[in-house]
């Protein structure tokens, strides 16, 4: 895929009117095929792509003209850190920055903290009443995983495995079914993410300064972050609710020097997190045998040679890769295929264990 040019888009040299004109002529235009193979198809517009996170909002936008995709940024719009009206407030805006180009033809946006039916549907629809007669003709808010997936595996499937913040698997079938397990969040779930491995990590240290095993992860934490004793734990975990997940990066560098109690958490936990891999895939039972791995302890090798050796044990025909397209990727080329009518929008609801 051609690199994005990184700015708000601009206006049409030749203005809104050229703009209208283009819409009634329809143009030839991009959409991703079976397998993401781009196909010639006529467009009246923009398909957009989104990747909407706590951190950041990024869009990824394609003209029918065939201009370079352009990349836009907005501020983060998580659902549970900041609330629906604030997600569908920053996705409207960055929506009508793109609208000064050209009419929307067809939006995906995965929204992390998006993972229900009825927080999806109520974004879209506030979306849409906020566009009004600008609104798309397509507009789908999935769960920030399918995105991830499709970016993974282009119209294929596959098994996504979420290792970041939080923790979870999203797989396609060849059917084309959605399906995930874990995704239960950080008070019972989460296995093997970086806020598991932090709130591991931080209980070894407390239990070296009560008399147990000795870990290295003790003098790190001391060393980054001051906490040195007791009472200076306390306070970062009770009184500062110090984001544990901080704590990760300490663990996996202990784990990588040799440390065996930082070693045994690393291992537990994305033990746990390849479990609901096979869970998913003996749930299911048609996902073709690759898994992609996804979030920021994917950057970790220790981290990642784990997984495969857990992989290995647990499903030893799956072949495990990292993902390398960003999100936005898979969000646009779901944008495209729907433009298209490749595929139907309820295809972009995942399938529940108890569904």
């Amino acid at each position: 895929m051609p690199k994005a040019s990184q700015r708000a888009i601009p206006d049409k040299p030749a203005g809104r009117a050229a703009a209208a004109d283009k819409r009634a002529h329809a143009t030839q235009g991009i959409a991703a095929g079976q397998g993401g193979s781009p196909v010639q198809r006529a467009t009246i517009g923009l398909c957009i792509g989104i990747d909407a996170g706590g951190t950041a909002t990024q869009a990824l936008v394609r003209h029918s003209d065939g201009t370079p995709d352009v990349a836009l940024l907005a501020k983060g719009a998580n659902v549970m850190r900041h609330g629906k009206a604030h997600v569908s407030n920053v996705l409207t805006s960055l929506l009508r920055t793109a609208l000064e180009a050209a009419p929307l033809e067809a939006v995906v946006a995965g929204v992390a903290g998006a993972g229900n039916a009825h927080t999806q549907h109520w974004l879209a629809d506030s979306i849409r009443v906020q566009l009004g007669a600008h609104a798309p003709a397509v507009l789908e808010v999935v769960h920030d995983g399918v995105i991830a997936l499709e970016a993974a595996f282009p119209g294929g499937s596959g098994m996504l495995m979420i290792a970041g913040t939080g923790s979870g698997v999203v797989a396609r079938t060849v059917d084309g079914v959605l399906a995930r397990a874990g995704g239960w969040g950080y008070r019972f779930g989460d296995e093997g993410s970086g806020y598991a491995l932090g709130r591991k990590g931080v209980a070894a240290a407390a239990h070296a300064l009560d008399g147990g095993p000795a870990t290295t992860i003790q003098a790190r934490i001391a060393s980054q972050h001051g906490y040195h004793d007791r009472a200076a734990l306390i306070s970062a975990v009770y009184e500062a609710h110090w984001p544990l997940q901080q704590v990760a990066p300490l663990v996996l560098g202990a784990a990588q020097n040799g440390d065996a109690v930082a070693q045994r958490i690393v291992r537990e936990e994305v033990q746990a997190l390849t479990r609901q891999a096979l869970w998913l895939h003996q749930r299911t039972r048609n996902i073709d045998p690759r898994v992609s791995l996804t979030g920021g302890l994917s950057r970790s090798s220790y981290y990642v040679d784990e997984i495969a050796h857990a992989l290995a044990h647990l499903l030893p025909t799956c072949r495990l890769s990292r993902l390398e397209q960003p999100n936005t990727f898979g969000a646009l080329s779901l944008a495209g295929r729907l433009a298209a009518g490749a595929i139907a929008p309820g295809a972009l609801r995942v399938t529940d264990s108890g569904d």
